[in-house]
C-alpha cells in the first residue's frame, strides 16, 4: 500500500487556506524558496526564524512544535495528538490537571531534601507521567481550532 507523504509546511498552509505565491510573500520568502520547504523529495528544511514567519502567517501555533518535534532535539520532546474535539481536549486537560493536583504532597515531599532516593523513583517515575499527560492535553486544548465559533 502507498504511503501518504504529508509535508508538515504545506500542510499548514492549506489549512490556512493560503496559496504558495500568497504565502511566500507574507513570511518573506520566495516563491521558489517555500517550494523547496514543500517538496516532497529531500525537503530543505527552514530556519527557526522563517518557521516563526509561517507560524504567524498561518495562524498555527502547532506547526512550531512539529518543526522543532522533526529535529534532532525533537526526540526528546513528547508526541502530542490533536485530533480530539475542543471538548473532549477541555475534558482530558481537566482531568489530567485534577490528577497533576492530587501529586503535590507527593512532590513536595520528594523533592525537599533535593534528590530523589531509590525509595521514591516509582512515585517519581508516575509524577513524571502525569506531568507528560497534562503536557499533552493542555497543547491538545491550546491548539484545537475544532468547534470555537466567535459570534
Amino acid at each position: 500500500m502507498e504511503e501518504i507523504y504529508t509535508n508538515i509546511y504545506q500542510e499548514s498552509r492549506k489549512k490556512a487556506g493560503l496559496e504558495q505565491f500568497e504565502a511566500a510573500d507574507r513570511i518573506g520568502v520566495s516563491y521558489h524558496t517555500l517550494q523547496k520547504y514543500e517538496k516532497k523529495i529531500n525537503p530543505i528544511v527552514p530556519h527557526d526564524s522563517v518557521v516563526r514567519n509561517m507560524v504567524i502567517a498561518y495562524n498555527d501555533k502547532s506547526l512550531a512544535y512539529k518543526h522543532i518535534k522533526a529535529s534532532a532535539l525533537g526526540e526528546f520532546l513528547p508526541d502530542f495528538e490533536n485530533d480530539q474535539s475542543l471538548t473532549v481536549s477541555a475534558l482530558t486537560m481537566i482531568n489530567d490537571f485534577r490528577n497533576m493536583q492530587e501529586m503535590i504532597c507527593k512532590i513536595v515531599s520528594i523533592t525537599c531534601d533535593g534528590k530523589i532516593d531509590k525509595t521514591e523513583e516509582k512515585d517519581w517515575s508516575d509524577i513524571q507521567k502525569a506531568g507528560n499527560n497534562l503536557m499533552k492535553s493542555l497543547n491538545s486544548l491550546l491548539n484545537s481550532r475544532g468547534d470555537i465559533h466567535v459570534d
